[in-house]
């Protein structure tokens, strides 16, 4: 946190004020990199600045693919998933059908997101970007409350401990909440709801899984192995 957020701080400070000036060549497709080298007095490094993010956004997608490829494959292994994800290549030793699954998925989501609303893949991940953000705070929410949970039963020393769990739980709860109020009234909050509605699907799923093991519980640790 010390070292990242001045950095990104001073990174926005420097570069948001000349973007915001060019709002027009960002609307026409002109990209952040070349409005700020054309802005430096620099405009023949904005093909190069080009080139590089987007040898950088396809060396991402590569890893992204091949990270999250392993989760799913250990998903499908502890039975969370179909199994038929969990095969390994034993020739490149990696999830060969999670990352086909996933690449799949990588492709379709934009085309029909783009066929359905009229959107452009750059609007879906700002959308699913920010329904992330608010399904990663309910997870925020569950932590806190299970903190203070478990320190009251086991180790009321700890008031401090509890306190913060306080603090976090009420600050997320609070989030959630107020934007939650207006429903599927604006954009934000029909995230949100799109959020909460995806994270209880995937709840009733798993309870629906666990429940058919019969018993056999399902070690979740393993995935904390992979990561």
């Amino acid at each position: 946190m010390l070292a990242g957020a001045p950095i990104i701080l001073i990174s926005l400070i420097f570069t948001a004020s000349v973007v915001t000036n060019h709002t027009d060549a960002f609307i026409a497709g002109e990209s952040p990199m070349s409005i700020l080298a054309n802005s430096a007095g620099v405009p023949w490094m904005s093909i190069p600045l080009d080139l590089f993010i987007a040898l950088s956004t396809m060396a991402m997608g590569i890893t992204v693919l091949s990270f999250g490829g392993r989760f799913v494959a250990t998903m499908a292994e502890i039975g969370l998933l179909p199994r038929y994800l969990a095969k390994i290549n034993q020739k490149r030793e990696n999830p060969t059908r999670a990352v086909i699954a996933l690449g799949a998925i990588s492709i379709g989501a934009p085309l029909a997101f783009a066929f359905i609303a009229g959107g452009s893949s750059v609007d879906l991940s700002i959308t699913i970007g920010t329904q992330l953000g608010y399904a990663w705070s309910l997870s925020y929410v569950v932590v806190s409350i299970l903190a203070i949970w478990l320190i009251a039963t086991r180790h009321r020393e700890a008031w401090f401990t509890a306190l913060c769990g306080v603090v976090a739980a009420v600050g997320f709860i609070a989030f959630e909440a107020n934007v939650l109020k207006d429903g599927f009234g604006n954009k934000d909050s029909t995230d949100a709801w799109v959020a909460i509605i995806a994270v209880f699907v995937a709840f009733v799923w798993f309870v629906i899984v666990h429940r058919s093991r019969k018993g056999e519980s399902i070690d979740l640790t393993v995935i904390d192995q992979v990561e």
